[in-house]
């Protein structure tokens, strides 16, 4: 049920019915040798819903009920049908219409069949069929019987079905052998309403990567922007209380009747400041801050909201030094946050590993959460052992529970390779003795920076900034 992984154009599958197939079209009802035994009718969801439609298909199962008649062979040889399993796949074209979206191929059905013993020779075989949508059209290369449409190599429809058994051939060997699948997105928030909003964000801002105005990828950066944002509206959604009257009632977008910051947000670290005017745009009150101003600041359009210095929502992506202080500048201003570290650093030199998770293992070992975590990111790594980063967030996870946050983490549908984000909503206590003791834990890990005193703040490169507003 996940026809996306077939084509990058579909987004996803959404089933409208499952059951017995009593909704099974009259097309493909009655297969010699078969019965049908279940049918399910999904709605295919295109990635690009401005440039293709969404489309019902019909997926309908059948078992072997005896032998095909002699004319159903393949090669000259006999299929023992009651062997066999089969799996049509059938387009609803409303109202009679010919014409399918690009991502679906131009057939009427399309079938897997298994034939788990072809001619005695103990010889599994999968098969693809098709129907034809214009069985009278020509084929890429002139020809003009049906078959030749079908066996061209040429041909798109030929391209079409040997990909489909590439694709069957790799998840039915991964069933076998026990794959499992390393990253796992969506734990926080759910895959199909991020990919909704992200299609709306995706449309409302794309053009920003027209009209870059600093030297990195655009396409990397603006997308990634535009997905971190999605997850943020998404993540404030589930967080916090709807306010009373919508931000904007005459908007139709649904964002402005969810619920968001009531101290607003605060981008430590924002950079090229795309992530603060995003969310802005979307009306979200906040402000980013960093210690060099970008080429892209000018162009953003000003906007002054009152703030409380409490309470802010703060955010730390790939913000370098600033990252180890975004849970505990959460702890003291009692605010949420979100990490997507990058570069490791600790509170005032380059993060050690090793150094680290000694004192880890001294320090009475992981949570449950943070052991949780560490399978995952164990699993993330091809070796299974833990680089450089994966032990980084694994210690920001520790920094975050000493910080008295409930440890959660989501692998982001980003284009980045460090896409691990450690969350901090929920927390620990719920008391005040265990508040203060957060507190004054907090304040002593700013303290001993202080001692320590080879803190240095890193000095501008270029224009130096202050915000964004």
């Amino acid at each position: 049920m996940h026809p996306e992984r077939n084509s990058s154009l579909i987004l996803r599958a959404e089933i409208l019915s499952d059951g017995a197939p009593i909704n099974v079209p009259p097309s493909v009802r009655d297969i010699p040798g078969y019965t049908a035994i279940r049918n399910i009718t999904r709605r295919i969801l295109p990635r690009l819903p401005q440039r293709d439609r969404a489309l019902d298909q019909d997926c309908t199962y059948y078992t072997g009920a005896g032998s095909v008649p002699a004319h159903d062979e393949c090669d000259g040889v006999d299929e023992d049908v009651s062997r066999a399993s089969l799996v049509v796949l059938t387009p609803r074209l409303d109202d009679g219409a010919q014409d399918l979206p690009w991502y679906h191929p131009p057939v009427r059905h399309l079938a897997f069949r298994y034939i788990q013993d072809v001619g005695g020779a103990n010889l599994p075989v999968i098969r693809v069929e098709i129907v034809p949508l214009h069985p009278e059209d020509s084929s890429a290369s002139g020809a003009t019987a049906p078959s030749a449409v079908v066996t061209d190599p040429a041909s798109r429809l030929y391209r079409t079905c040997l990909s489909l058994l590439e694709t069957v051939w790799k998840y039915g060997k991964g069933m076998m052998t026990g794959y499992k699948k390393r990253v796992v997105h969506d734990t926080l928030v759910p895959r199909e309403a991020f990919q909704d909003l992200y299609l709306i964000m995706r449309e409302r801002f794309k053009d920003i990567a027209d009209v870059w105005h600093e030297a990195t990828d655009a396409s990397k950066h603006v997308f990634e922007d535009i997905s971190i944002a999605t997850f943020l509206i998404l993540l404030w959604k589930d967080m916090y209380p709807a306010p009373t009257t919508p931000i904007d009632p005459d908007s139709k977008q649904p964002w402005h009747a969810w619920g968001r910051p009531q101290n607003g947000f605060l981008d430590l670290g924002c950079g090229n400041g795309l992530l603060v005017h995003i969310l802005r745009e979307c009306g979200y009150t906040g402000l980013g801050v960093d210690v060099r101003a970008r080429k892209s600041w000018p162009h953003y359009p000003p906007k002054m909201f009152p703030m409380s210095a409490r309470g802010r929502f703060i955010i730390g992506n790939h913000a370098d030094e600033m990252q180890p202080w975004v849970p505990v500048l959460a702890a003291l201003t009692r605010a949420e946050y979100l990490s997507i570290p990058c570069c490791a650093w600790e509170f005032d030199a380059r993060f050690q590993m090793k150094k680290q998770m000694n004192k880890s293992d001294e320090e009475g070992g992981l949570s449950p959460e943070e052991e949780d975590l560490e399978r995952k990111l164990k699993y993330d790594e091809k070796d299974g052992r833990l680089g450089l980063y994966a032990s980084y967030v694994l210690w920001l996870a520790g920094l975050s529970r000493k910080c008295g946050f409930v440890v959660e983490s989501e692998a982001l549908r980003i284009p980045s390779t460090r896409n691990r984000a450690i969350i901090g909503r929920k927390r620990i206590y719920d008391n005040i003795d265990g508040n203060e003791a957060v507190l004054a834990r907090a304040r002593a890990m700013v303290e001993e920076v202080r001692i320590r005193g080879v803190f240095r703040a890193r000095k501008p490169e270029g224009k130096a900034g202050l915000e964004v507003r």
